[in-house]
């Protein structure tokens, strides 16, 4: 196998009605860069077609190097660790299925690697980002998340929930080796873990377009998040996680 540049994982659950969509535009984008990559679609056990439209699309591109791992659902921390874990690239991204993040922002996550970042994070709250068709109600929880977030873990990230992120070969194999966490509060432990391991990070800002049809649903991925938090800081002070 030749030595692939960039992974972009693409964690999925009853993606059918985008995921070629999806697969079309990252492909488009990544295939006029000058450098080799991988697209891994995490299937977490959708009961849709998705994995079957992922492999009609994989075989329909043999040019464009694209795989499937299909998975018990779990969710999308599952998700997003198998995937991961089956990516071989020298820089590995976490990418949403809505691509609310436009795909020429690749190009600043892998430039802040290379000044020597080990996990760059795309941020809706830094200075420079721009928020688009955001309900008050979504904007206010994620808001009040964080702030939750930074008072009990004290991660340090305006935004940890954005689900744009970049990580080196060796960080990622660290941090997603070390992860509990299956749902939506995945996103907080990895940075726990990597501020904790003193990782070189970054929050850099992006253009996000809401997507109505997003998976999450707030009130209850809410009260999950919170609760897995509560058990993260638990790991934390019993010393569970591994810190190297």
């Amino acid at each position: 196998m030749k030595d692939i540049f960039l992974s972009v994982v693409v964690p999925a659950f009853n993606e059918s009605n985008r995921i070629v969509k999806t697969l079309d535009i990252l492909s488009d984008y990544l295939s006029a860069q000058n450098y080799s990559w991988e697209i891994v679609v995490a299937n977490d056990g959708s009961s849709d077609d998705t994995a079957h439209q992922v492999d009609s699309w994989i075989i329909a591109n043999p040019g464009k190097t694209a795989h499937v791992i299909n998975l018990r659902h779990k969710g999308k921390g599952w998700a997003v660790r198998s995937g991961m874990a089956y990516a071989v690239g020298n820089l590995k991204l976490m990418c949403d299925t809505d691509l609310a993040m436009p795909v020429c922002h690749i190009a600043d996550f892998i430039h802040e690697i290379g000044l020597g970042n080990d996990v760059v994070v795309g941020s809706r709250e830094v200075e420079g980002a721009i928020r688009f068709n955001e309900s008050v109600v979504r904007h206010i929880v994620g808001r009040l998340f964080n702030w939750f977030v930074n008072i009990f873990i004290k991660s340090g990230f305006k935004d940890t929930q954005c689900g744009f992120k970049c990580f080196t070969s060796d960080s990622a194999r660290f941090l997603f080796g070390n992860q509990f966490v299956n749902g939506w509060a995945f996103d907080v432990e990895i940075l726990m873990l990597a501020r904790k391991s003193n990782m070189m990070m970054i929050e850099i800002p992006i253009q996000w377009h809401h997507n109505s049809d997003s998976r999450l649903h707030i009130g209850t991925a809410a009260i999950q998040m919170i609760k897995d938090t509560i058990v993260m800081k638990i790991r934390e002070i019993t010393g569970i996680y591994k810190i190297r």
